[in-house]
């Protein structure tokens, strides 16, 4: 659907001529969910490895508090959520029954994101 503005003497019905043509001169992007490259505004509190990895990951930081962890596919559908109430400097997450591939990672402190990027084979 494409909404078409401008002063129209009514309502357009089937006999109305509209453009044949749209221009675009702006386009906003909100919020990027997938992609090879890493977040450029994202933090790099935490390491993930190993990478490539085969049935699990591990997560750790010095510093942060890992409070949440999902996972989406290469077509932005988050597939793993899970939230962490305690505090351990590694958080060990099972990715075996994940299908082979590229999956990105969006690990969140309370501060802000980090997204990276894990193969899976």
């Amino acid at each position: 659907n494409v909404a078409v503005g401008g002063n129209w003497p009514g309502s357009p019905d089937k006999t109305t001529i509209l453009p044949d043509t749209m221009f675009v001169d702006y386009v906003r992007v909100y919020e990027q969910l997938t992609g090879l490259d890493e977040f450029k505004n994202s933090s790099t509190k935490f390491k993930i490895n190993p990478n490539p990895a085969h049935s699990i990951i591990h997560i750790s930081s010095k510093d942060a508090h890992l409070k949440n962890v999902s996972i989406y596919n290469l077509s932005g559908q988050e597939i793993y959520n899970q939230e962490f109430l305690s505090y351990n400097k590694t958080q060990t997450i099972e990715i075996g029954h994940l299908c082979k591939g590229i999956y990105i990672i969006k690990l969140f402190d309370g501060d802000g994101y980090q997204c990276t990027k894990v193969i899976l084979d």
